[in-house]
């Protein structure tokens, strides 16, 4: 038995909302507003978020713990010469690196007064022994100058004083 429909087809999807007010205002604020940051932008008074960061992306406590490394692996100080491009892999080199970033960490002075201290052992020539303790010397003179209160670097200036 066949059923007459009355009145409107049925359909399965709902009927069709009219405009809303509301969302045609989000969207045009939203375009004003990427529109302004561009133009902001291309003035220069934005700086991209896209472009990279001027600001070097290895910490300078990245060069301490590497040295750190090297010093407890036993390579001091490699007199040889780097090959052209490659830096040394050795405690003294990186942390003069480490110091380049952060010239007023006492506590990189007084490491690299200590790691020169004792790489003294491993020169050949009495006058190269002498240059590296002077260098010590002035490592540790300027950790003291950052920081005199420190018992560390007291106790690294005695003993490179004693050395």
């Amino acid at each position: 038995m066949e059923r007459p429909l009355v009145g409107k087809r049925p359909t399965f999807r709902p009927a069709k909302s009219g405009l809303n007010v509301y969302r045609v205002m989000l969207w045009i604020s939203l375009i004003l507003a990427c529109t302004w940051y561009l133009l902001r932008i291309n003035r220069g008074e934005v700086i991209s978020p896209l472009e990279p960061t001027p600001t070097p992306t290895r910490m300078a406590t990245s060069y301490l713990s590497e040295a750190e490394a090297y010093f407890q692996a036993g390579k001091l100080d490699d007199p040889d010469p780097p090959s052209p491009g490659l830096l040394r892999p050795d405690a003294i080199d990186t942390l003069q690196r480490a110091l380049q970033m952060d010239p007023n960490d006492p506590l990189g002075w007084a490491a690299l007064a200590r790691i020169q201290a004792y790489s003294t052992t491993m020169l050949s020539t009495d006058d190269a022994r002498q240059r590296r303790l002077e260098e010590a010397v002035q490592s540790v003179d300027r950790a003291i100058e950052l920081d005199p209160e420190d018992s560390n670097i007291q106790a690294i200036r005695a003993f490179v004083y004693d050395w």
